[in-house]
């Protein structure tokens, strides 16, 4: 069964579909689910990639898992295997999601609180999504996203 996740983010709105990777679910957003298709709105129009890198999405009964690959191809071996140069880091860095946390559901809210992170700014921080049931599609939609130094911020002395 196909499912689509639309996700939407501050100045860009990114939908992506997935499709169940498992069993049927025990409540709406339960399960596993590979991404299948990405569309990207931003200032310049839309892009859709129906052959994004792989990702999977989990929602357990309490907690949920993102593992996204970016890019547009799968990464290369490190030149001297397991063993990167800071360089091959970098670029691994930069193209991988990866967050873990717990979640609350509503009836028309879903909120991510990441406990687990790999950039250390999101640890501690939320995700708010709409998220809403069309036929066989899951769709969210990102309303608010905070990293837990949001809101540290001071005006400096003598400003």
């Amino acid at each position: 069964m196909s499912h689509l996740l639309l996700l939407s983010c501050v100045a860009l709105f990114i939908s992506v579909g997935c499709q169940r990777a498992g069993p049927a679910p025990a409540g709406p957003v339960e399960g596993a689910w590979r991404l299948s298709e990405v569309h990207l709105t931003g200032p310049d129009g839309e892009s859709v990639d129906r052959q994004p890198l792989p990702a999977l999405y989990t929602f357990m009964r309490e907690h949920y898992s993102i593992v996204r690959m970016l890019g547009e191809e799968l990464p290369r071996d490190n030149a001297r295997l397991w063993y990167p140069t800071v360089a091959e880091k970098a670029r691994q860095h930069d193209a991988i999601i990866v967050n873990a946390g717990t979640y609350e559901l509503s009836d028309s809210i879903l909120t991510t609180h990441p406990f687990a992170a790999k950039t250390p700014e999101f640890i501690g921080g939320r995700t708010i999504y709409e998220w809403r049931v069309v036929a066989d599609s899951l769709w969210l939609t990102t309303l608010d996203i905070r990293s837990v130094w949001v809101g540290r911020c001071s005006t400096p002395h003598g400003s």
